[in-house]
């Protein structure tokens, strides 16, 4: 096959399957792209810029039918699965507490992806995901209230920050990560009757193993054997893909609708917005769907009003913010509507704003 332009790769006849590796501010749209030609996506982590973004990632995938997975390798690694499978088995009785760290220093050039607002850079994006998607497995749920702090540097970005999540049952996740700051790189579980530490979570060795620590008993090394991590992740991919699944049991469409709610939450805390999530940027709108208009929103005559009207009236009374009222709005007018309902008393205001 020549060499092709991204268009080109999404049009080919040959393509089944696209992965999406751009920097996260293009996620969104590669992903949507690569939907509409009737591809199967694996998307780099986090899957978009926002859960605005995911939702209509998740949604398109449903309207296309075809398989989507955020990209979050390590979830496909043995060491991970057995350490899921040991917690549930209460190998350290009722978990209490999660520590999951994923930090490295690079010098904070602006010009850097890592460090551009334009492309969603900074710590909580990049490698703070990890950690966030590795407590909410563990957990097995959402959290209930998330804190956090940061520095946010010249950069317009988070340098470096940590999270609190607390969770329905009382267990507490403390997070950190960083782009301009070395951390542990691990993940650390405690429960009631011990603890489990694991040194290389994310990277998933060939060889790998963690300990199991219990008072009073002999530390427990658990070790496995794997192929090379992205081998793993690509195999398990092609699997699901033959087998007709549209999304991945290692990596549901809820863990990574769970994963973007935490890290908008996060952000909020520390007051990081990126330049596409303000109205002022006028973004194109999303191709949330590919179906023709629905009956219901085709416009009909209303008297006394000149234009034709959508059947379909869109309610405006709970949008949280520009980004989810902007992905909402674009769905209803790609399916034909044109009709909304709003007033003063919605929000003071804030919805007729939006």
């Amino acid at each position: 096959m020549q060499p092709l332009d991204y268009d080109a790769l999404i049009a080919h006849a040959d393509v089944e399957a696209i992965y999406v590796a751009t920097p996260h501010s293009e996620h969104a749209d590669w992903v949507l792209r690569a939907l509409r030609a009737g591809k199967h996506v694996l998307c780099e982590k986090p899957l978009g810029l926002n859960h605005p973004e995911v939702m209509a990632m998740v949604d398109a995938a449903a309207d296309a039918d075809r398989f989507l997975m955020e990209a979050f390798m390590y979830r496909c690694h043995p060491q991970t699965h057995r350490l899921k499978a040991l917690l549930d088995e209460g190998a350290i009785g009722p978990v209490r507490q999660i520590r999951a760290s994923f930090g490295f220093s690079a010098p904070p050039r602006p010009e850097s992806r890592l460090f551009a607002p334009h492309l969603a850079g900074g710590g909580i994006m990049d490698v703070g995901c990890y950690p966030v998607s590795v407590a909410c497995l563990i957990a097995g749920g959402d959290p209930e209230h998330i804190s956090g702090e940061g520095q946010i540097g010249d950069t317009g970005v988070d340098h470096w920050a940590s999270a609190t999540l607390r969770f329905a049952d009382g267990l507490t996740a403390q997070l950190a990560t960083g782009v301009t700051l070395w951390l542990e790189n691990s993940v650390q579980v405690f429960g009631d009757r011990g603890w489990i530490n694991l040194p290389n979570p994310w990277l998933g060795a060939e060889q790998w193993s963690f300990e199991i620590h219990r008072p009073g008993e002999d530390v427990e090394r658990v070790t496995g054997s794997a192929p090379p991590l992205y081998q793993l992740e690509i195999d398990h991919v092609a699997a699901c893909i033959a087998g007709g699944e549209r999304q991945s049991p290692h990596m549901s469409h809820a863990d990574s609708l769970r994963n973007a709610r935490v890290l908008d939450e996060w952000r909020r805390a520390i007051g990081l917005q990126f330049p596409q999530e303000s109205a002022r940027e006028r973004r194109p709108p999303l191709a949330t769907t590919f179906s023709p208009p629905v009956a219901l929103a085709r416009p009909g005559n209303v008297p006394h009003v000149e234009k034709p009207v959508s059947r379909l009236v869109m309610g405006c009374d709970n949008q949280p913010g520009w980004s989810h009222a902007a992905v909402m709005w674009d769905n209803f007018t790609s399916l034909g509507g044109n009709c909304f309902d709003t007033a003063h008393i919605y929000g003071g205001g804030r919805m007729e704003s939006l």
